[in-house]
């Protein structure tokens, strides 16, 4: 569950941090997370590198627990 206490956040300076988004409207959520690479921001969205704005405007912060929870979950939904 997301936490609705959480500071506010502003939307014109990403950071790094674990998020869950969703791509479509009522679809599930994704794991997404925005990392510093080779000193750059970086974002991948159910790991698919993604732009990092919209990864950041898009996306719920969760903890690192729930966003390995939510992979676990993709990874049992995949047939393959």
């Amino acid at each position: 569950m997301v936490n609705r206490k959480q500071m506010p956040r502003a939307i014109d300076t990403p950071e790094p941090c674990w998020l869950r988004v969703r791509m479509e409207r009522h679809g599930p959520y994704l794991p997404a997370r925005i990392f510093q690479r080779l000193g750059l921001l970086t974002a991948e969205i159910d790991g698919t590198a993604c732009d990092v704005e919209r990864a950041w405007t898009s996306g719920d912060r969760i903890t690192e627990h729930e966003w390995l929870a939510l992979i676990a979950d993709r990874q049992r939904e995949r047939p393959f």
